[in-house]
C-alpha cells in the first residue's frame, strides 16, 4: 500500500511499467507511446530527486525517499519508436504468398 513517495519500491516501478506498456490509454483511447512512457518515468524522477534534496523540507508527516527506483529504468532509442512504419499492402501480401515457395 503507497502513502508516500517514500514507500515505492522496485516492484512498484516494475508493476507501474507494466500498466503503462499493457493498459493505460490516451485520452483518444491509444496506448501510450514509448516516449510517454520515458516522460511519466523521467518527471517522477524529478519530482523523487527534488524530495530526496536534504535542502527542500518535508511536511511534518511525510517521510523523505531514500531511492529513486524511478531513475533506474533506462529507456534506450526512444526516437527510433516514435516513427510508424507504413504498413504493406494487401496486394503486396497477396503475391508473397503467391510465389512463397519460389522464395523458399
Amino acid at each position: 500500500n503507497i502513502k508516500h513517495l517514500a514507500d515505492i519500491d522496485e516492484t512498484d516501478i516494475s508493476s507501474l511499467l507494466d500498466h503503462l506498456k499493457e493498459e493505460a490509454i490516451t485520452q483518444h483511447g491509444k496506448p501510450l507511446s514509448p516516449s510517454s512512457i520515458a516522460d511519466v518515468f523521467q518527471y517522477c524522477a524529478a519530482v523523487t530527486s527534488f524530495l530526496m534534496d536534504d535542502d527542500n523540507e518535508m511536511p511534518r508527516g511525510y517521510p523523505r525517499p531514500q531511492y529513486n527506483y524511478f531513475g533506474d529504468i533506462e529507456f534506450r532509442n526512444i526516437s527510433k519508436m516514435e516513427k510508424r512504419t507504413v504498413p504493406i499492402p494487401d496486394c503486396v501480401i497477396d503475391q508473397i504468398y503467391l510465389h512463397l515457395d519460389e522464395l523458399m
